[in-house]
């Protein structure tokens, strides 16, 4: 089996980045920055691609301490960071809601935070002509961890083709802080909320599942073709067939 060369990789992405936004006649790109380490690698691309048309914003909506020094070690890195407080746009959202007397659990309160995050980076990249970079990995699109239209959504997908452990290895060939890397994965949903720990099982595990390496655990085996098959909307346009006569 070929190993994975991110030297190699970190080139074949600058170009891909670079060909995209040319053919779209866009001026640069823009990424939401969480201080997790897929958004981190993103930004290091962006930043090797566009160095004088690239915008990051981190959009805190109930973040925590981990998150805002992430991305002090980011800006200590000499990376352009814009924060953006989104925290009342989300509660204007809350107090609407909650007036409709129905139950909005915590996994659907970090959806909405994830598609008010989304809809700020595409509203920015209108404005400026520029294309939104995804920051989702093959593991999380595989299993439908995500949020449809939210962080699920973006233009062009630079690590949509990368296990999490190759996105780490992405990560330390970028030169990464050490807090970023040794975190925890964690969508930032709510607090002390982990990607693992919400899956029940670790990118990992998935990653030898989908290498026909099925897991000791028949549970953890059923629950990753679970996920896989019932996030199949959210990985296409599911169109109506045609009747048998119109």
């Amino acid at each position: 089996m070929t190993l994975f060369n991110s030297e190699q990789y970190e080139k074949h992405l600058l170009a891909y980045i670079k060909k995209e936004v040319t053919k779209a006649s866009a001026q640069g790109v823009v990424v939401g920055v969480s201080g997790g380490v897929d958004s981190s690698v993103v930004l290091k691309l962006a930043k090797k691609v566009f160095p004088n048309s690239y915008s990051a914003f981190f959009l805190p909506i109930e973040s925590c301490a981990l998150d805002y020094k992430c991305i002090d070690d980011l800006i200590n890195q000499d990376f352009l960071i814009e924060t953006t407080e989104l925290q009342n746009i989300f509660n204007s959202f809350m107090v609407s809601i909650k007036k409709e007397e129905t139950v909005f659990t915590r996994k659907q309160q970090g959806n909405l935070k994830a598609r008010i995050r989304s809809s700020f980076l595409f509203t920015f990249a209108n404005i400026k002509n520029y294309l939104v970079l995804g920051t989702s990995n093959f593991s999380e699109y595989h299993l439908g961890y995500f949020t449809k239209f939210g962080d699920g959504s973006a233009d062009i997908y630079p690590l949509i083709r990368l296990f999490k452990s190759q996105v780490y290895d992405m990560a330390k060939h970028l030169n990464t802080p050490s807090s970023i890397i040794e975190r925890a994965p964690s969508a930032g949903l709510w607090e002390n909320q982990t990607d693992e720990k919400e899956m029940g099982f670790k990118y990992s595990e998935f990653e030898r599942f989908f290498k026909n390496q099925p897991l000791k655990s028949d549970k953890k085996n059923s629950l990753i073709e679970k996920m896989n098959k019932l996030s199949e909307h959210k990985r296409q346009v599911i169109f109506p067939e045609w009747p048998n006569k119109v």
